[in-house]
């Protein structure tokens, strides 16, 4: 009986993980914690935790990313700025404990990700920036979605410079910084190239294209001021593909994606002080881009600045729209890293572990403590609108899937009616390869085999 059963209920029902509870906006973040670094759900709006694992290694080292795909994947990276083999996983948000794609590394510090998507069916595939201290170049990766293989690569020259690209200093070395794309799917990556070895090694821009790391188009350097080399701080990108790049003597500029990768649009200083050349309190940490165009930068002093371009005006117009200066325990806080969800509203982590939800007019919705240095954020891609009727896990298709979120109690209505909203919807939306309506099981038929398995072990109310 327990077998017939069974293989009724995998005939009629399919087996499909589901991915229930993950709501659009929901904040990723990856943080120090108390046992040695943390993965860590938050709700969007309250910014309480929703769930999380530790011991993932990221209170070791200061910058550890993580990146969110289209299905709710989490990829993140340990940064071990030691130039060690830093570890890099993947695994689906609503069971954090459970990867796909085990802890592993690539030999080098893993400096930056970026979601892959060049709209030519390369969706979700995965961009590392690695410092290879030990080989003394940088190394560039673009992995498969399920990070098995290896889809392309470059290793640009000695020590991180593109040697064969407008005949670079040699020994550039340092980081990868940032990495955006554009919507004709061209990848441009930011070198920083902080450790000096005399004049010249200013940190790089570079872009590739087609995505396709081994060809190149479009190469620049940030320049000097005075004696001082200017190097790459972070590279964020606007909805209008103009990308936002801040550099280490404060400047914030707007630049092409195309392959002049020109600074001719303009730019600004954040503070209006000396630049002197190395760290300070005031410089630029993070930046963020509003869906409007607007871009907020963040400062080591816990300044947060919200700004707007009007590119009609007769010569570029740059608007400081707002300011604020955010506090956290014994003063001002050293802001990390900031994340903008769909609705504009910004989410700011620092390195105090104090998280701040802010509104457009830099206002403080609501803040959290005790989070440790958070080093990244990221946001889930959850639907939180009511979607097709039966579709218990917000997938766009009611299926088996559903079904299952219904028997474990975890659909809006687990009752007789609960079920009988799926029946009647069953087939609707449009995953592939869904059951064809003949195979849904009666209610009847199905509590017998349900009795029967769950008597077994087979199913397990939470």
């Amino acid at each position: 009986m327990r077998a017939a059963c069974l293989s009724s209920f995998i005939i009629a029902i399919g087996i499909a993980p589901t991915a229930y509870g993950l709501d659009l906006d929901d904040i990723v973040l990856v943080h120090a914690g108390g046992d040695n670094g943390h993965i860590s759900i938050l709700n969007e709006d309250t910014l309480a935790v929703d769930s999380f694992i530790s011991g993932q290694g990221f209170g070791l080292d200061t910058g550890s990313q993580v990146v969110v795909q289209s299905d709710n994947h989490i990829v993140t990276a340990l940064n071990n700025s030691g130039g060690m083999n830093s570890a890099f996983s993947r695994r689906p948000a609503n069971d954090l404990g459970n990867p796909t794609y085990p802890p592993n590394g690539l030999g080098a510090a893993i400096s930056t990700l970026l979601a892959y998507n060049d709209g030519a069916g390369y969706e979700d595939y995965i961009f590392f920036g690695l410092d290879d201290l030990g080989g003394n170049f940088s190394n560039l990766q673009v992995r498969i979605p399920d990070l098995t293989a290896i889809a392309s690569w470059s290793a640009h020259g000695l020590n991180g410079g593109p040697s064969d690209l407008n005949s670079p200093p040699l020994n550039l070395l340092g980081p990868i910084n940032g990495a955006v794309m554009n919507s004709s799917g061209a990848l441009t990556h930011l070198w920083e190239n902080t450790v000096g070895f005399g004049p010249g090694q200013q940190g790089r821009l570079h872009r590739n294209p087609t995505g396709d790391l081994a060809i190149g188009a479009g190469d620049t350097p940030m320049g000097m001021s005075g004696m001082d080399d200017i190097f790459g701080v972070a590279l964020e990108i606007r909805p209008d593909d103009l990308m936002v790049l801040a550099k280490s003597n404060r400047i914030v500029e707007l630049r092409t994606s195309d392959d002049r990768l020109s600074p001719d649009v303009g730019g600004f200083e954040v503070n209006t002080g000396q630049f002197l050349g190395g760290p300070h309190a005031d410089d630029i940490t993070a930046l963020g881009v509003l869906n409007d165009n607007r871009f907020v930068v963040g400062l080591a002093n816990g300044e947060l600045s919200l700004w707007s371009t009007d590119l009609q005006a007769a010569g570029l117009k740059i608007n400081r729209d707002q300011n604020v200066t955010l506090a956290c325990p014994g003063g001002n806080c050293t802001i990390n890293t900031i994340g903008v969800q769909s609705d504009n509203d910004i989410i700011v982590g620092t390195e105090e572990g104090r998280l701040f939800r802010l509104d457009t007019s830099l206002s403080t919705i609501t803040s959290q403590d005790g989070f440790g240095r958070i080093d990244d954020i990221a946001f889930l891609n959850g639907d939180d609108s009511p979607g097709t009727p039966g579709d218990y896990n917000n997938d766009g298709a009611v299926d088996a899937a559903d079904y299952t979120v219904w028997v474990d109690g975890s659909s809006p209505d687990s009752s007789a009616a609960g079920y009988q909203l799926w029946s009647d919807n069953f087939g609707s939306g449009s995953a592939s390869g869904s059951l064809v309506a003949a195979n849904v099981p009666e209610p009847a038929s199905l509590s017998l085999c349900m009795l029967v398995l769950t008597l077994y072990g087979f199913v397990r109310r939470p």
